[in-house]
């Protein structure tokens, strides 16, 4: 007899990298520089993690970054490719999900989750009805859930869509910009439970 370990818990961490996220706020933290400490924070868990990040300019061009895969450590390269990270254009949301989902989706895991962490409403330069990209993205979560894929998020600032395209129960909402890191680590470990 041999043990040959199963499937465990994938967790795909998914950076909105918008042009909001240079905002800072009163003592100059921009939400890039909070994202960038979240990822680090969160790898500690010990699941598979991949980050991914992504930003958007109009429908043809959704940009998406693959910072850390499931299976790689968290060293010196994924630090640097983090460190590196540049934040433009708009917030795409339901084809970044898409994208993400499928990705955890392939793979045999026990649980999968996609974890949201964003600064703002979906928006993009070729959509003028805000709500459009709000349903979209809100599609995007239920079909995920119904093929396995928990969805949650963690909003930084006043979004008042998020809720409605994640769920009330599925979102947490932080004003304050310096607590991401721990708020992240915390509401991950939650959903290990």
């Amino acid at each position: 007899m041999r043990h040959v370990p199963g499937p465990r818990d994938l967790a795909l961490l998914l950076l909105d990298l918008s042009e909001s996220t240079n905002d800072a706020d009163g003592d100059g933290r921009t939400v890039l520089a909070a994202e960038r400490a979240a990822a680090a924070a969160i790898d500690g868990a010990g699941d598979a993690l991949a980050v991914h990040g992504f930003c958007s300019d109009g429908r043809h061009k959704v940009f998406y970054t693959q910072l850390k895969d499931f299976d790689e450590p968290f060293d010196l390269p994924v630090r640097g490719r983090l460190a590196g990270l540049r934040a433009g254009f708009s917030t795409r949301l339901g084809t970044a999900m898409r994208h993400a989902g499928a990705g955890l989706e392939a793979r045999r895991a026990f649980r999968r989750v996609l974890l949201l962490l964003t600064d703002g409403e979906p928006a993009d330069i070729d959509v003028f009805d805000p709500l459009y990209l709000v349903a979209d993205a809100r599609h995007v979560a239920q079909r995920l859930r119904q093929r396995g894929v928990d969805v949650f998020a963690l909003g930084i600032g006043a979004g008042v869509h998020l809720a409605r395209i994640v769920g009330p129960h599925a979102v947490l909402q932080m004003p304050d910009i310096a607590a991401l890191p721990a708020r992240l680590l915390q509401l991950y470990t939650r959903l290990k439970r």
